[in-house]
């Protein structure tokens, strides 16, 4: 791999992230963006990794970065939601998650974030609806969660 090559790098971080290796992917989407610190994929990328791996501030400055050039970037508006949900930000996430799918009301990760996160505001009606439809397009999105910290409501 070049050293000047931020589609590598960048490519990497996302083969690292696939494999759920979030120390090992953060470090190359650091330096894909220090060598194209205007490119939209690897600060999103950072976000989803930083918001897994607890750091909240720098994942929340990414996608706020990243929402700064397109408003509506559901993927951004999806980790961002993450973040805010992690923050315990509850009307924050809501939005977030509920801006995501109005673009693209397929992305299970909001669904059922949004869903965790009405659980905890205790609208369990919306709560089960929304991760019922997150279920239903991934039926791993609960473990997916859980491994970073959000496990599923308890009944």
């Amino acid at each position: 791999m070049r050293p000047t090559d931020e589609l590598a790098f960048n490519n990497r971080g996302m083969a690292y992230v696939l494999q759920k290796d979030y120390q090992s992917a953060r470090p190359d989407f650091d330096r894909a963006l220090e060598l194209s610190p205007d490119k939209i994929a690897p600060r999103i990328s950072r976000c989803a990794v930083r918001a897994a791996l607890g750091d909240l501030e720098g994942a929340l400055a990414d996608c706020n970065v990243v929402l700064g050039i397109q408003k509506n970037n559901p993927l951004a508006l999806d980790d961002r939601g993450l973040v805010y949900l992690k923050l315990n930000e509850l009307d924050a996430a809501i939005s977030d998650y509920s801006a995501a799918l109005a673009i693209n009301p397929k992305i299970e990760s909001s669904l059922y974030g949004r869903g965790l996160a009405e659980f905890r505001k205790g609208d369990q009606t919306a709560s089960l609806r929304d991760i019922a439809a997150a279920k239903a397009i991934d039926p791993e999105v609960a473990d997916e969660f859980a491994e970073i910290g959000l496990p599923a409501p308890a009944p």
